[in-house]
């Protein structure tokens, strides 16, 4: 996904130009907008990835202190 969602990126400059604060309007081609649609998608998948890690890896730490404690 991470491969992708930069391939999109130096395929469709414009996506950085949006994604980064900058001054003055920016246009898009249908096309562009599709790359941008489908660059954010990615951006989201791999979020809810990463986030998804996070929650089961707190699981696990959460698991092992409860038991060291103890408490199970």
């Amino acid at each position: 996904m991470y491969e992708e969602s930069s391939k999109l990126q130096i395929d469709y400059p414009v996506i950085s130009q949006i994604m980064e604060v900058g001054e003055g309007p920016v246009s898009v081609s249908v096309e562009e907008r599709k790359a941008l649609s489908q660059y954010l998608s990615l951006k989201m998948d791999m979020e809810h990835i990463e986030r998804k890690q996070i929650y089961f890896r707190d699981h696990t730490d959460n698991f092992h202190y409860l038991k060291k404690i103890g408490a199970i």
